[in-house]
Formats: structure tokens, C-alpha cells, sequence
């Protein structure tokens, strides 16, 4: 990548001369298809062609910029010359080009900024909606396999690391075309000395180039391992209550946060290391040596005659701000590209894996559905050598019936309501709405067909206005509050310090259980889907608050014409739907009303009288 790498950008520029656009872009694809993979390359690629103006335009000012700076440095060397020969009659049009040059300088790095002012903004939000739109097009299951906090650690380090690479590669290919004009200012200067700095930068890009990709493994590594610690870090902050009353302070950091802050403390020691022993040193070592060697020659040369003193001035002048412009590269190499670097691959990588679930190339939005479902020899294994968790799976649910489902922990139930909802496909077999097989139909559209009521209610940490909105962006206030009464939650809203605008807290905890739930209800109320899923929707519920919930439920139903799909372990609660279906180690083994399973004596008879008001309480897990 760095100066070996470059010496091949500048060899596309010399055959590209007309076309520095096409430039920019084959400099930055190389960058990231060395370090990255394929696709990777090309999001840069069409990133790069999406601001392919600003790219362009940030090459001519590195250009500008690089030429301007030798250039005053040249003037001073004419300045010296004329004045050492007593002829003056120049000067004053010398210091002219100075000063001009001096400016130009300057400008180009203004101009720069100007640019980031206009686009830098632009790049922030494209990145951030580019890519949190890559991540939740990953399915719900994949949500549930990794922590919250290390996904949006990824987001938020992958729109840092592009944004600020951009400024990071804009002042790295400043320096190289400040080196590269610089040599060919020495080469007309005196040849020799132009070998000399040749010869350097010969034997000082492939030893670089080998320690700072060395150094990009390590930075890797470390951004692994403080993404995986501030995921973990995030994990105990979304569960504080969970770490200081069930668990406790000690336990956390030594059971999890301890060995994942050591593991990115290690890799921080090791990086550190690296770059003051090898990088470092190596630098110093090269360096020192072509200064000795560069003003040992200067100092014979012009002892010989062969050189003017300007000319001594310049180069030994030039010869010290490669030094520097090395540090300069060095450090920005080290310190900036190559964190970024490794910021962006891993992130790209984590949220670039394949799909488990996705929408097919030709799917469609459902136009229409009359409310039927049917599962059709369904087989689902968590894994490919997983165990069955639904085998040979059956069932029918005519459009507008409520049925009900029953079965002990284990036996299915939240699993099939997951193959609907699509979290995962599965393994053989289909399900149909009418005669749409699931997979042929975009995700978004199959959900926009369902409500549903879990157990544990989703809220942001939002006002109860924009959590009710979540199920209808552009609901009406009169809507909302007419399903509120519905879900009989208004009177409780209205009672609170802000009413509609009260935050709920995070996860909703600023709200009882049963405030929760009545919220649910209203969105549902506000979506009016044709499927409505309840999830265990009152069994965390104490008795009083659950009857005041049922009879919610009870109201929705009984205003919506919607296909109900029911999951309660308080079996009473499902006496009054059409038909209520006993699941079994991921069979069907009972169909039937409530009536006619209880007069069966099988499962359902046995899970019926082993419970005291119709409650299963020790059957209370999740699927």
C-alpha cells in the first residue's frame, strides 16, 4: 500500500494522464482489495464513483498543494543565488514567487476544507444509512446470535473509519507527490544527489511496506477485541438491573469484562510495541543515514565548485523536510489509515456476511391475502445437523378463525410462530398465506400482514406517542387515542406528567408490565393486520392485571376480523377460541375445542388438570 504500492498509482497517472477521476479510483480499489475482500472493493468502487467529483478534486489539491510547497523552497534557493552573485536586480520579482507561491500553498489545504465542509456531511450520512440498511436486512435470528452493542460498535466505527480515511489518504498522497515532485526538483538541481534520494526511497518502501502491513494484522486484531469488550460493556448497561440485583459488580467483571478488556489491553501492548521497536527504529535508522550520506555529498560538492550555495541550501533543506514529511507519513500511516483500515474491514466483514434469510431476486410485495395459513409438511433444525424441532409439521388455519396452541416447553410453539414470521427459512417444506408460498414474498411485505403481542414488549427509549407509531408511521392523534381506549391505556397515559410525550425509558421499564401490554395492544389496534400472533401475551401477569389485559384482548378481537394465532399457558384463556391444536416434541398430536379435548383424555386433558387455574406453572420457559 504505502510507497512501493504508490510508485504503481503513479505509474496508472503518467499512462491515465488525461483521466485523473480514473485515477483516484484505481488507487483507492488497490488500497482496499490489499487489505480487504472483494466485496469490500467493490463498495469502495461504487462509493468512490458516487463522489468521484470530490475524490478528483481532492487529487488536483494534493497536487497544487505538493508543487506549491517545493516551490517556495525552490524560490529561496534562487533567492540565496542571487543575492551570493550580487544580482539583485531579480529579487523583488523572486520574492513575488515566493510569497504567491506561499499562498497557493496555504489555499489548496482552504480549498480542502471548503470541500470537506460540503461533502464530508453528505459521505457521514450515506455511509450511516448504507450500512445500517446492509445490517437489518440480516434476519431476526441473526439479531438474537450477537450482542446489540458490538453490531452498533461496528456501524459506528465503520462511518468513522471511511469518513476520516478520506482525510487520512488526501494527506498520504500529499506527501508522496511532494516526494516525487521533490526528486525530480533534486534531479535538476544535481543528479546525483537525486540518485542518492532515489536509491533511499529504493530500498526504504519495501521494508516499510513489510512492517506496516505487519502492523495492519495487529491493529486487526485489536479492533476485534475492543469491539467484542465494548459489546459486552453495552450487554451490562442494557442489563444494569439484571448485574446489581440478581447478579452482582464482582461477578461481571471477572466472569466477562475482565477477560475482554485484557484481551484488548494485550493487543493494544503488542501494536504499541511493534511500531516503537520495529517501525520506528527502522525509520529513524533509514533516515539518519540519507541525511548523513545527502549532506556529506552536498558539503564535497560544494567544496568542489559543482554546486552554488543555493543549490546547497535547497537540497540540504529539502533533504531535512523528507524527514519530516516521512515522520508526517509514518504517523499517519501508522496511527491513522491503518485503524481505519482496520476499523473498516471489520466491521464491513461482520455486517457482510451471508444472509440466512433473504428475500428472493424476484419476490413481491403480497397485493392480496384472505387470511388462510397453511404449513405444508414443514421441517425446521436449528443448524444443519441440528435437532428436528419441527418434523413432518402439518396444519391448516382458515382465514378469520382463532386457534389456539398448547405444549409443553420445548414442544414447538414459539418455533412455528418464527418460521411465519420468517426470523429463519425452514429446513424442508412451506408455508403458504392463501396459495404464496412465504419465501416468495418480500420479507417487509409478509410482516406488514402481522401483528403480534409477545411477552416481552419491544419499546424504545422514546415518548408513548412515537412507540404507539411504530405501528403506523402517519396514525392520526385521534386514532391513536381511540385505540388507546380500546387497549384501555389512555386514561393511564393521560394521567402521566407528559401523557402522549412521556419517555418510556429504555425497554420501556418507566411503565408496568401491564402498561406495557396494553401498549402492544393499541399498536395492534393501530396496525389492523389480517394475522394476529399472541405470544404468552399475559402470563408474566399478576391475576388482576391480567383480566384487565384479557378483556383488552377480548375487545380487539372481537373489533377485528383478523386470523388469531394464540400461545398461552393459562389454558382457560383459550377455552373461547375455534379450535386449540396440542404440539409435542414438534408433532401436532391433539386438534380439536376445548370441549372436545378434554373428553380425548390425552395431553391436553393431562396438562388441563395439572394446572390450578388453568395456570402451568412449571411449564413457564420458552420455547
Amino acid at each position: 500500500m504505502y510507497l512501493y504500492k504508490t510508485a504503481k498509482y503513479v505509474k496508472i497517472k503518467l499512462r491515465m494522464r488525461g483521466n485523473k477521476i480514473i485515477l483516484e479510483l484505481s488507487m483507492m480499489t488497490t488500497l482496499f482489495d490489499l487489505h480487504g475482500k472483494a466485496g469490500l472493493k467493490q463498495y469502495v468502487w461504487k462509493f468512490t464513483k458516487y463522489y468521484k467529483l470530490y475524490i478528483a478534486l481532492l487529487i488536483v489539491i494534493a497536487v497544487v498543494a505538493g508543487g506549491c510547497e517545493i516551490s517556495v523552497d525552490y524560490k529561496i534557493k534562487e533567492i540565496i543565488d542571487a543575492i551570493s552573485s550580487n544580482n539583485a536586480d531579480n529579487l523583488i520579482y523572486l520574492l513575488f514567487l515566493f510569497v504567491l507561491y506561499k499562498f497557493l500553498h496555504h489555499g489548496s489545504y482552504f480549498a480542502q476544507r471548503c470541500l470537506d465542509i460540503k461533502y464530508k456531511p453528505a459521505i457521514l450520512e450515506y455511509v450511516v444509512k448504507d450500512i445500517y440498511s446492509k445490517t437489518i436486512g440480516h434476519s431476526l435470528h441473526w439479531f438474537d446470535s450477537h450482542l446489540s452493542g458490538e453490531t452498533s460498535s461496528k456501524i459506528e466505527d465503520f462511518q468513522d473509519g471511511m469518513v476520516t480515511l478520506i482525510t487520512c489518504l488526501f494527506k498520504t498522497f500529499h506527501i508522496i507527490v511532494t516526494i516525487i515532485i521533490t526528486l525530480f526538483f533534486i534531479l535538476h538541481v544535481n543528479v546525483l544527489t537525486g540518485l542518492v534520494l532515489g536509491l533511499f526511497v529504493i530500498i526504504y518502501t519495501p521494508i516499510i511496506y513489510l512492517l506496516l502491513k505487519r502492523q495492519l494484522e495487529l491493529q486487526e486484531s485489536y479492533v476485534n477485541a475492543k469491539q467484542e469488550a465494548m459489546g459486552i460493556i453495552n450487554d451490562s448497561i442494557a442489563n444494569i438491573f439484571g448485574i446489581k440485583v440478581i447478579g452482582d459488580l464482582i461477578s461481571e467483571f471477572k466472569l466477562k469484562l475482565t477477560p475482554a478488556i485484557n484481551k484488548w489491553r494485550a493487543w493494544d501492548y503488542k501494536t504499541r510495541q511493534f511500531d516503537a521497536y520495529y517501525v520506528d527504529n527502522a525509520d529513524t535508522l533509514m533516515v539518519v543515514t540519507l541525511n548523513a550520506v545527502q549532506i556529506y555529498l552536498l558539503a564535497f560538492l560544494f567544496k568542489n565548485g559543482d554546486i552554488s550555495a543555493g543549490s546547497f541550501a535547497f537540497i540540504a533543506m529539502i533533504t531535512l523536510k523528507i524527514h519530516a514529511q516521512l515522520d508526517a507519513f509514518l504517523e499517519n500511516l501508522l496511527f491513522n489509515v491503518n485503524p481505519k483500515m482496520a476499523q473498516i474491514k471489520s466491521s464491513y466483514s461482520f455486517i457482510n456476511t451471508k444472509l440466512d434469510v433473504e428475500d428472493k431476486e424476484n419476490a413481491k410485495a403480497l397485493a392480496v391475502f384472505e387470511g388462510s395459513i397453511n404449513y405444508q409438511n414443514v421441517h425446521f433444525s436449528y443448524g444443519e445437523n441440528g435437532k428436528l424441532v419441527l418434523h413432518d409439521f402439518n396444519l391448516k388455519i382458515r382465514a378469520g378463525e382463532r386457534l389456539g396452541i398448547v405444549g409443553t416447553s420445548g414442544a414447538g410453539k414459539t418455533t412455528m410462530i418464527k418460521c411465519l414470521l420468517r426470523y429463519f427459512d425452514v429446513t424442508e417444506g412451506g408455508i403458504f398465506l392463501g396459495d404464496q408460498d412465504i419465501r416468495d414474498i418480500t420479507q417487509d411485505s409478509l410482516r406488514k400482514l402481522i401483528s403480534i403481542i409477545p411477552q416481552d414488549i419491544t419499546m424504545f427509549h422514546r415518548s408513548i406517542m412515537d412507540n404507539l407509531k411504530l405501528a403506523k408511521y402517519d396514525a392520526t392523534e385521534e386514532e391513536i387515542i381511540s385505540a388507546c381506549i380500546k387497549a384501555r391505556i389512555h386514561n393511564d397515559i393521560i394521567a402521566m406528567p407528559q401523557g402522549y410525550n412521556t419517555i418510556v425509558g429504555e425497554r420501556g421499564v418507566k411503565l408496568s408490565g401491564g402498561q406495557r401490554q396494553r401498549v402492544a395492544i393499541a399498536r395492534a389496534i393501530l396496525k389492523n393486520a389480517p394475522i394476529l400472533i399472541l405470544d404468552e401475551a399475559t402470563s408474566s401477569l399478576d391475576t388482576h392485571t391480567e383480566q384487565l389485559i384479557q378483556k383488552s384482548i377480548n375487545e380487539l378481537l372481537d373489533s377485528s376480523g383478523a386470523t388469531v394465532i394464540a400461545i398461552a399457558h393459562r389454558l382457560s384463556t383459550l377455552k373461547h377460541t375455534d379450535r386449540i391444536i396440542v404440539l409435542d416434541k414438534g408433532k401436532l398430536v391433539e386438534d380439536g375445542t376445548h370441549i372436545e379435548l378434554l373428553a380425548k383424555t390425552g395431553l391436553y386433558k393431562h396438562l388441563w388438570d395439572a394446572q390450578v387455574g388453568g395456570f402451568l406453572g412449571d411449564e413457564k420457559v420458552e420455547d
